[in-house]
Formats: structure tokens, C-alpha cells, sequence
């Protein structure tokens, strides 16, 4: 992410935007969701958001307004069934912008963090999601797919 910004600010000196977008999704109850699976999930959509504020942050000073959108979920709002670990996550994504948001006075005037929520944003997530199906389950993992794709 470091290298990704110097080349940024190389061709264009000047940011005044960062969106911060990052997610993948993971459908499981909780006893079947291993760690490994959960910090997976905690490291792309929490990690990622942090370490692009982090790199992109000090440099943005430069610029007369800068404005940092990091993008939760819904699900950053509210919790939905087999969710746990993506909700975590975006709710992290939410607590971070929070205190975040707090912070601004010390990178610079004009300096605004804010957090989006969005849902029914179509795209490939609920397909490459890594689901657990538990063993009572009636619906084959094409039909849990499908109903992922409902939620996002």
C-alpha cells in the first residue's frame, strides 16, 4: 500500500480524495467459521481500510481539502445471519472512521473522514464468498450463493 501511494502522489502530487473500498464475504454460523477464515476475512476488509488511511493520510496534507471515505456495509450498521465475520469486520470499518473522524484536527485543516453504508451494490462478492455449510443445511452451496447475493 506504501508503494501504491508513493506512485500515486509521483504522477499526481496531489490527492484530495481517498476512497477506501475493500471486502470479501465469508457465510457461516460461528461454531463452523474456523479463525484462520475469520482473520482472513478481518484482514482484507478491516486491514485494508486501515493501511490505505495509513499510507495515504500523512501525504494528503499537501492538498487544501482532503477527504478520506472509508466504505463499510450495512452490515457495519446492522448484523444478518451467517455473517459474523464480515459483520466484525464492517463494523470495525465503522469504529475506525469514528475515532478516525476525531483525529482530523491533527492531519491538517479541512481534513474530513467519513464512513459509507452502502447495500445492493451488485457485484461478484457473494461468488468468490467462502462458505461453511453445516451439516443440517437443505440448500446446496449454489442456493446459499444466490441467497448471499440477495444481502449484497
Amino acid at each position: 500500500m506504501e508503494a501504491f501511494a508513493d506512485n500515486v502522489f509521483e504522477q499526481d502530487r496531489q490527492v484530495d480524495m481517498l476512497i477506501n473500498n475493500a471486502g470479501v464475504a465469508m457465510g457461516a454460523l460461528f461454531k463452523d467459521a474456523s479463525l484462520d477464515d475469520m482473520r482472513w476475512i478481518m484482514d482484507i476488509n478491516f486491514w485494508g481500510v486501515v493501511y490505505g488511511c495509513k499510507a495515504f493520510a500523512p501525504r494528503r496534507k499537501a492538498a487544501e481539502v482532503a477527504t478520506i471515505v472509508n466504505i463499510s456495509s450495512v452490515f457495519g450498521l446492522i448484523s444478518a445471519p451467517m455473517q459474523i465475520a464480515y459483520c466484525a469486520s464492517k463494523f470495525a470499518v465503522r469504529g475506525f472512521s469514528d475515532a478516525l473522524r476525531h483525529k482530523v484536527g491533527y492531519m491538517g485543516k479541512n481534513f474530513k473522514v467519513a464512513c459509507a453504508f452502502p447495500t445492493g451494490v451488485q457485484t461478484n462478492i457473494a461468488d468468490n464468498a467462502r462458505l461453511m455449510l453445516y451439516a443440517n443445511s437443505e440448500r446446496t452451496e449454489q442456493q446459499k450463493r444466490e441467497r448471499m447475493t440477495k444481502f449484497f
